[in-house]
């Protein structure tokens, strides 16, 4: 029964649907289309307010062209080709800031990622935006403890404002400059210091006891503690 019923839909079944890629419609039998299982994919795909139910598990195209662009498109994903470990298999560590230093422009790039950040180098000298692979600079600039994608998002802002301020708005390859939305980091901003930072946790605030103290310190005398360039803060290819 099963061959049987393989035999007629892979010699005689029809499909009426769309092209996954340009929407364009496609009928006909299903051997002449090429196809895929749309598990390979997300919403990121789907073109708008326009969604493409899956015709007996798989998505369609009107050519193989369609069917590589769809793909390229999947292979642009970050971590497309390695397993994200879990916070704990990866000593706590829930993710990094990188820093991409282009040699020829003398252009700086701050970047996030959840995965090891040699494979999001991998991506950016893939799709050259940042420059030649000869001429790039990577390195690996923070590590992120604690679990939270705000913490991180605010992690990589406190780094993109450092460059900012370090080396001017026009040297900085960055779109948008997001503002730290955490208030320990908004606090530690104005110290940009060089070098990594330690951002392990070590109170509800994240800050080490230490610098709890010396703050608790300062503001039991009445000083104020600055926060330079920020009005209440506030932003993550």
């Amino acid at each position: 029964m099963e061959s049987s019923q393989y035999f007629y839909d892979r010699f005689y079944k029809e499909i009426d649907t769309f092209c996954f890629e340009c929407g364009r419609p496609i009928r006909g039998k299903e051997r002449y289309f090429p196809k895929t299982k749309p598990e390979y994919y997300d919403d990121q795909f789907l073109d708008g307010d326009k969604k493409y139910e899956a015709n007996n598990g798989y998505f369609y195209y009107c050519s193989d062209d369609c069917k590589y662009a769809s793909t390229q498109k999947m292979r642009e994903r970050e971590g497309e080709w390695q397993d994200k470990l879990s916070y704990e298999k990866n000593g706590g560590v829930f993710g990094y800031i990188y820093h991409i230093y282009n040699r020829v422009t003398n252009q700086h790039y701050i970047g996030q990622t959840q995965f090891m950040p040699f494979f999001r180098w991998q991506e950016h000298v893939r799709s050259k935006l940042k420059g030649d692979i000869c001429d790039l600079v990577f390195e690996t600039i923070c590590e992120v403890r604690i679990k939270s994608q705000e913490y991180l998002n605010s992690i990589e802002a406190w780094w993109i404002q450092k460059y900012i301020q370090d080396y001017g708005n026009e040297l900085v390859l960055n779109l948008t400059a997001p503002k730290p939305t955490i208030d320990s980091l908004i606090d530690r901003y104005n110290e940009m210091v060089s070098g990594q930072i330690n951002f392990e946790r070590t109170d509800n605030n994240g800050l080490t006891q230490n610098n709890h103290d010396e703050k608790a310190e300062q503001r039991g005398q009445g000083g104020e503690i600055e926060t330079a360039g920020q009005e209440g803060g506030q932003d993550g290819d």
